[in-house]
């Protein structure tokens, strides 16, 4: 008895609903409107769930761009949102003066027989005065390729399979939807880093807006075309932290590694030869697979020590691999050349990664949390540069740069870290001319540290990652 009053209550509820909703709708046509009413088919109850709500924003979203790009100068963004017992339903506003019903209709059903998961979403046309707009074409079954009214006669389906169907495809398209966002995003935070390091000027023996530091085979310009080249690639790196499947990262640094090196194959064209970011490349690669599967994991959070922990997890064994074993020639690289002269004071990029960025989690992070600015992506030009200053002073002054170690040797770097830690200490005072001193130093002696640089753009990577919500 009680399953029944329950569900004459539901029944109740819903009619009540839907002449709600028909009323509603009337009382907004009566002003000069056509309606576009957006709702989902769901059978059965309930109407609605936090799958079904999801869904909805985004074929939301979807529907307006596709109404505006389609009746520009119609269209006048006007729309209403309701929640009852029959579910969530949203009106579209077209002043009749602006479009025919005719016309309005035939771009919802474009709209629907052209969307992927069109068959779940009901768009209906009223006109301004009341008339109710049919296409005359029977809807599909959500299942088979039936009519949905035949299928319902003959039921062929359950309303629980229909159901079960119907909210899979509902989930699979969110996770998707999320996915191509997410990839999206933490791939700009990726070039924002970049553009962020290489724009603040002035720097020591770096490239910047204002100077080329101590190079004279790069500068500003140099910069800009290697970032445009590249960072197309943190997008494909990103994917392939979305379909790696399973928690084991023993194995994926090569996959990476392959991207990576297209990634310095576009940097040369684009430089004509000139190497402008192949540390950045290597650790920002490590970085962006890195934070898609923090996040992931997550389920939206940003976690900076599991960050790191997964980093660690990639590049377990690196430098025994491949620093460890390495034997005297005439084609290894600079990092190569250092580990050889100083060992794991020299392993540069490698060892950072392999330990999990342990200058930007214990030097660069806390140094952020204390002193950035709450609006620091308000901030404007100058008042960002007073920050990032004293951050890269911070980085320099606890970074075995192997820039600076294969240019020059233990000597200046122990130098230039102790002219960092007193310009950045002055700097914080208010007090900019040791560092202008040290801008000055570095350049006349040549020393860039352009490991420091890298190590800059990961702890805006990180940062972005942490503060940045439009997608976490």
């Amino acid at each position: 008895m009680q399953k029944s009053n329950d569900t004459n209550s539901i029944i109740s509820a819903l009619l009540e609903a839907r002449e709600s909703r028909w009323n509603t709708k009337l009382s907004l046509v009566k002003y000069g409107w056509h309606l576009v009413s957006l709702q989902l088919n769901v059978p059965g109850y309930p109407k609605s769930s936090e799958c079904s709500e999801q869904f909805m924003r985004l074929i939301e979203n979807e529907f307006e761009r596709y109404l505006i790009c389609r009746a520009i100068g119609k269209y006048k963004k006007e729309k209403k949102k309701a929640k009852d017992a029959a579910g969530e339903w949203i009106a579209f506003l077209v002043p009749e003066a602006n479009m025919g019903a005719q016309e309005l209709k035939d771009l919802t059903e474009a709209f629907e027989e052209s969307h992927e998961y069109g068959r779940l979403i009901d768009l209906d046309v009223l006109d301004s005065k009341g008339k109710a707009i049919s296409s005359g074409k029977a809807k599909r079954c959500f299942i088979c390729d039936e009519s949905a009214a035949f299928c319902r006669n003959s039921r062929t389906h359950t309303i629980e399979e229909v159901r079960k169907n119907m909210f899979h495809k509902m989930e699979t398209y969110n996770e998707l939807c999320y996915d191509a966002e997410l990839v999206s995003s933490v791939s700009k935070y990726a070039l924002k880093a970049m553009m962020y390091e290489v724009a603040l000027s002035p720097k020591p023996g770096l490239v910047c807006r204002a100077s080329q530091g101590c190079h004279t085979d790069m500068d500003y310009r140099t910069f800009m075309d290697s970032m445009v080249a590249i960072s197309p690639f943190f997008q494909d790196i990103a994917q392939l932290a979305i379909e790696h499947k399973g928690n084991d990262l023993s194995n994926v640094l090569p996959d990476i590694r392959e991207i990576g090196l297209l990634m310095e194959a576009a940097m040369t064209k684009a430089t004509f030869g000139v190497n402008t970011h192949k540390g950045a490349i290597f650790l920002l690669a490590i970085s962006v697979f890195a934070a898609i599967r923090v996040i992931k994991k997550k389920k939206g959070v940003f976690k900076s020590n599991l960050f790191s922990s997964v980093v660690q997890q990639i590049t377990r064994g690196v430098i025994q691999r491949e620093l460890c074993s390495l034997k005297e020639s005439s084609s290894l690289s600079h990092g190569e050349v250092c580990f050889m002269k100083y060992g794991l004071q020299g392993a540069g990029a490698r060892g950072e990664a392999e330990q999990g960025f342990p200058t930007v989690m214990h030097h660069a992070l806390p140094f952020m949390k204390e002193h950035f600015n709450d609006q620091f992506n308000k901030l404007t030009d100058k008042e960002l540069a007073n920050q990032l200053i004293p951050l890269l002073l911070k980085i320099i002054a606890n970074n075995n740069d192997t820039n600076v170690l294969f240019r020059h040797d233990k000597t200046i770097l122990e130098t230039l870290k102790q002219k960092a830690t007193m310009a950045m200490e002055a700097f914080q005072r208010g007090e900019t001319s040791i560092y202008t001193e040290l801008v000055a130093w570095c350049n006349e002696n040549k020393i860039s540290p352009g490991g420091s640089a890298d190590l800059l753009a990961i702890s805006l990577f990180v940062h972005f990652c942490q503060t940045d919500t439009t997608v976490l």
